[in-house]
């Protein structure tokens, strides 16, 4: 009998270490804000009507990203600064890491993956796009992206922009039994055959 507890206990255990933890994504949004030159064909221009991307500030190789606001569990990212990839939207290539924003031993960033114009004038750019948020602990996650852009005229060297991003799923664990269901069948049954086993040999 205390073969067959000890045996029970056993395959209890095989179960529970088996079962995965449940999947859990990135929730909540952050925003940033600061300057940037509008650019056409990697060149910077003061005309937001023709620009074709972004040349954030400081001007050169990619910029800086002020963080302005924060919820859900982007929180723990109040306060920081970021950096961000100087980018064309017009045409555009998906960008991996397309920001960066570290707080502690916690970094998130975000896999730019499409773009939308939605509307684009002489004073005025507004862009929107999905992506994939990273962040340190938990799954890869759908996410949303959204940027407008403003400038008081074509020759404003200080145009500003303001962005946001943010989970497109809602907040959740997602657990994934299958593999933890497979391995309990496989244990009930060798606990069938251990009891025909006992009965065929007199136990």
């Amino acid at each position: 009998m205390k073969r067959i507890f000890v045996f029970l206990l056993a395959a209890g255990g095989l179960v529970a270490a088996a079962l995965p933890a449940a999947a859990v994504p990135v929730s909540g949004n952050i925003t940033f804000g600061g300057t940037f030159i509008p650019t056409v064909g990697g060149v910077d221009t003061f005309n937001l009507t023709s620009a074709t991307g972004f040349d954030f500030a400081p001007t050169g190789a990619g910029g800086v990203l002020p963080v302005n606001g924060t919820n859900g569990l982007l929180a723990v990212f109040a306060g920081t600064v970021g950096t961000v990839t100087d980018f064309a939207f017009s045409p555009f290539t998906p960008i991996t890491d397309f920001y960066t924003v570290t707080s502690g031993a916690e970094t998130l960033t975000f896999d730019l993956d499409s773009i939308t114009v939605e509307n684009q004038t002489a004073t005025f750019l507004s862009l929107t796009g999905f992506g994939v948020l990273n962040m340190t602990g938990f799954d890869a996650t759908p996410g949303v992206f959204n940027l407008t852009g403003t400038t008081s005229g074509i020759n404003d060297p200080t145009a500003i922009f303001a962005f946001s991003a943010g989970s497109s799923d809602p907040p959740g664990a997602v657990p994934e039994p299958a593999s933890g269901a497979i391995l309990g069948f496989g244990i009930l049954g060798m606990t069938g055959m251990y009891w025909r086993r006992r009965k065929n040999n007199g136990a």
